[in-house]
């Protein structure tokens, strides 16, 4: 139990102004936190790096993955385990949904490149669209793809940008469904060497 003695205690009421600063204070930290998290909430949101997903035993993945295995490479069916699947799908559009495939194997890498694939879903049938080799060995930084929303794309899917080295030069694909097809829609040649 404490016991203090009331007249010793002196508390003085701070001024006006002090508790005017602190309360304008307390606003303007505020508003300057939300704004900052405002910020860095919308740095990914138009463009994003592709995350990857093994299919493993995943039940709604396996049939894509044995499909686009049979019908691109001569791996056995066993291998479709290791394919790494991205879905480019985040409205289902029409039922429709979209997966990028790599192969994720040395067997289907070359000198043109690696295989990787997109295929479309709707329902049970599943179809190839868009199938490149592509070279996967790029500088530190560079993501070989890339989602971009661009408002130019009607078809509610994203575009692919695709990183490739030309020579000692970084090339820019830009790829973007049509409906039916990823098609390539831009290229552009940066002048920063490797």
């Amino acid at each position: 139990m404490f016991l203090f003695n009331e007249s010793k205690l002196d508390l003085k009421v701070p001024s006006f102004k002090l508790v005017k600063f602190v309360f304008f204070f307390r606003i303007s930290l505020a508003v300057t936190l939300l704004i900052g998290v405002l910020f860095l909430s919308g740095c990914s949101s138009a463009n994003s790096a592709v995350a990857w997903q093994l299919v493993g035993n995943n039940s709604n993945l396996v049939p894509l993955a044995r499909q686009a295995v049979t019908e691109n490479t001569e791996l056995s069916l066993d291998d479709s385990a290791s394919v790494l699947v991205m879905n480019l799908s985040t409205n289902k559009q029409k039922g429709q949904e979209l997966f990028l495939l790599d192969y994720n194997t040395e067997s289907l890498c070359g000198r043109r490149g690696c295989l990787y694939s997109i295929y479309s879903r709707q329902g049970q049938t599943s179809k190839l669209i868009w199938s490149e080799y592509l070279q996967p060995n790029l500088p530190p930084g560079v993501n070989l793809f890339t989602l971009v929303w661009e408002d130019s794309n009607a078809s509610g899917f994203p575009c692919l940008d695709v990183k490739q080295l030309n020579g000692n030069r970084l090339q820019k694909l830009v790829y973007c469904f049509d409906g039916n097809n990823y098609r390539l829609v831009s290229r552009e040649l940066f002048n920063k060497t490797y």
